[in-house]
């Protein structure tokens, strides 16, 4: 039996194959398009010689075509690293080097690494067309890797983990709250695990994933009502931005069941202006890349006990 992650995703897309699957300004892709996309990105990236077990490191931007690659990879077998765009040239074939990436795939001919094979997603078309979706997935235990994750550097220079396939199963079934197969998911930076967890669990489940249109605070807020998101991740710095420039108080996001903040102390005033001006249902959550989800704190925990990060989770 395969443990293959990509499988809970297909199964999805057998449930529900015109339900949306992600959700941006420039077009709603549903499940069945999704997995017709993966496939087809499976197709040309084992054109390219990506093989099972192999290293690929991924440049990719907050889009589409991100959650997309990172399927499959999975698909195949091989194991994605995430190679950040804002990061310099040099700072990226380290860790290249440091973790044997095999090659680097990208849509941007600006990520090419010298002495890395470089695959070029520019001009891939995905309409199913010219090309014939490749739908075959790799059987994996659940011990095989399906991405190393980069921690965030918080504790010093920023290491890497390996997580299993069995174990990303287990992470995308941590505490999302109220998350159904109507519910709208925006994602922090799919980089790192609080951005590409949350995405996976989303899809996993149903769910829509909601990409914004620019990075800018403005932006987001816009995506947050425009698109009823339901479910948001943010750091304490990107809720305290989000709020600033909000003057009048009152509930602006209606539809939020789920705002998610970790990665930080939470000051109190912010806590109280998101409360104030965005939504009530706040939730901080304390974890790390290395350990997942620790502990979780809900709206009525942080009502009695605001400094705190709630109760450590049954795992």
């Amino acid at each position: 039996m395969s443990h293959n992650i990509v499988d809970i995703i297909y199964e999805q897309a057998r449930l529900r194959p015109a339900s949306p699957a992600i959700i941006s300004n420039e077009r709603i892709i549903t499940f069945r398009q999704l997995i017709a996309a993966v496939g087809i990105a499976a197709h040309h990236l084992r054109r390219h010689g990506v093989l099972p077990n192999q290293v690929v490191g991924v440049s990719m931007g907050q889009n589409a075509l991100h959650v997309i690659t990172m399927l499959a990879l999975a698909q195949l077998g091989a194991v994605s690293l995430p190679l950040h765009m804002a990061v310099p040239a040099d700072r990226r074939a380290l860790a290249a080097r440091r973790f044997g990436a095999g090659c680097v795939v990208s849509g941007h001919s600006s990520m090419i690494l010298s002495g890395v094979p470089f695959i070029s997603f520019a001009g891939l078309s995905f309409d199913g067309v010219s090309v014939t979706p490749d739908h075959d997935i790799f059987e994996v235990s659940p011990d095989s890797p399906f991405r190393i994750a980069i921690s965030s550097g918080t504790s010093g220079d920023p290491k890497g983990m390996i997580l299993t396939h069995g174990l990303m199963a287990l992470r995308i079934a941590e505490a999302d709250y109220g998350v159904t197969p109507s519910s709208r998911t925006l994602p922090m930076d799919l980089n790192f695990i609080v951005g590409f967890r949350p995405a996976l669990s989303a899809l996993a489940k149903g769910s829509a994933l909601v990409i914004p249109a620019a990075k800018s605070d403005v932006s987001l807020l816009h995506t947050l009502v425009s698109h009823a998101v339901s479910h948001v991740y943010m750091s304490p710095l990107q809720a305290g931005r989000l709020v600033e420039p909000l003057n009048s108080d009152g509930i602006r996001c209606s539809d939020l069941v789920c705002l998610r903040i970790g990665g930080g102390p939470l000051p109190l005033e912010t806590l109280q202006k998101v409360r104030d001006k965005i939504t009530p249902n706040i939730f901080v959550s304390y974890g790390s890349t290395e350990s997942g989800l620790v502990s979780y704190a809900t709206p009525e925990i942080l009502e009695q006990h605001p400094s705190c990060v709630g109760r450590v989770c049954p795992w």
